[in-house]
């Protein structure tokens, strides 16, 4: 009874290992990809600026899904400044700075310590459309948003 005892502590020291082994294996990118996924949305202290002015007013219902398979969700986006759905990469190397749809304007998108609110940022200065708009609306926007 000793040595089958001993056998299945052995095992399962061995099998702890490996899997914390597996997870200091994980590549950057996945585990970034991983904390950036799920829902973000409009809560308490959530906040949306354009060019240093309050619009959070506009932007009661907005929210944005990421998925770890490198996909997004918009939803509530009254002046439609991002597409509703599309796809999202890391932009030159960095991992606080994403491209949604191929677009060549970087997003950047930070969270906070405890991983609760994610403030995203990116401009508009070319007047250039943004996602599904047929004319942009040009400034610098900030987006503080909650987990949930």
């Amino acid at each position: 009874m000793k040595i089958s005892i001993l056998k299945y502590t052995l095992f399962m020291l061995i099998l702890g290992l490996v899997a914390c082994d597996e997870e200091a294996n994980v590549p950057e990118d996945e585990s970034q990809a991983k904390a950036l996924a799920g829902p973000w949305s409009m809560g308490s202290n959530s906040q949306v600026l354009r060019d240093g002015t309050d619009i959070t007013s506009q932007y009661g219902d907005f929210s944005i899904v990421f998925t770890e398979q490198f996909g997004y969700f918009v939803s509530g986006d009254p002046n439609n400044l991002l597409q509703p759905e599309g796809t999202w990469a890391y932009a030159e190397g960095s991992f606080t700075s994403i491209l949604l749809n191929g677009d060549e304007r970087p997003i950047n998108v930070v969270h906070s310590d405890d991983g609760s609110a994610l403030t995203i940022t990116f401009s508009n200065d070319t007047n250039v459309p943004i996602g599904a708009r047929t004319a942009g609306i040009s400034g610098s926007y900030t987006f503080v948003l909650k987990k949930g």
